[in-house]
């Protein structure tokens, strides 16, 4: 366990309450119980990444995170095999220790862990930094659509696709 107190997540947004929760999740198809802090942690998160743009495999990612560092217990979901999630763990368990080590209450340390870690999954380089790049595609280009790519910034055809995926 991370802390020394048990904390729900309403001490993030206590206007969200169960029910709410229970409808995101029928709504969205995931199953899980709310039975338990770890589970409405999880609920939780994954509803707030959903409501803050995230696609369904970042919320999973990011409910994991958020459940395993408030609780205690991981609510894995699968996202390994999107996400270098030990990469992601690393980081957010060096800031944990900072955030440790600061002269506030525990409650304000939940509170920032909570923001630090979703910071983490929203900024603009997280699909760079933690996904994983699995998917193999092949594509057959002209010569104007080959001259075209390679004005695109990136060091690789990889990269450079990637940019015009982005910038579509």
């Amino acid at each position: 366990m991370f802390w020394e107190k048990e904390y729900k997540y309403t001490v993030i947004d206590d206007e969200v309450n169960l029910d709410e929760l229970k409808e995101y999740l029928k709504e969205n198809s995931i199953s899980l119980s709310l039975n338990d802090n770890t589970s409405e942690w999880a609920a939780f998160s994954s509803y707030y990444g959903h409501e803050h743009g995230f696609n369904p495999f970042k919320c999973a990612s990011f409910s994991n995170m958020i459940a395993s560092y408030m609780t205690g217990m991981s609510c894995s979901a699968g996202t390994e095999a999107y996400y270098d999630e030990e990469r992601i763990d690393t980081n957010i368990l060096n800031q944990f220790n900072k955030i440790q080590k600061e002269d506030t209450s525990e409650e304000s340390k939940v509170k920032a862990l909570f923001i630090f870690i979703y910071y983490l999954y929203s900024d603009e380089g997280f699909e760079d930094d933690y996904e994983l790049k699995n998917d193999i595609i092949h594509v057959r280009l002209g010569l104007s659509d080959s001259l075209k790519l390679e004005t695109f910034p990136g060091k690789n055809d990889s990269e450079k696709i990637r940019y015009a995926i982005r910038k579509s």
